[in-house]
């Protein structure tokens, strides 16, 4: 046999064998964060006491102290 033909095998299974043992990649606790982080900007922005613009400020300002707590 030839040696570069097994080498090429021998390099195609390997590099099979290290994408299927690679699992999946989690965030974890900074996901987490972030999806609160988004959670919160979004309750502030549907919730309709603060629609229209004269709550334009009122809108700011939470979401601004949100930002400073999280960032």
């Amino acid at each position: 046999m030839n040696v570069k033909w097994i080498r090429g095998w021998l390099s195609l299974a390997l590099g099979i064998l290290v994408l299927l043992s690679a699992g999946p990649v989690v965030a974890g606790e900074a996901n987490d964060q972030l999806k609160q982080s988004v959670d919160k900007v979004l309750a502030i922005l549907n919730d309709p006491t603060l629609k229209g613009m004269g709550n334009s400020q009122e809108r700011r300002g939470q979401r601004s102290r949100l930002f400073q707590v999280r960032f």
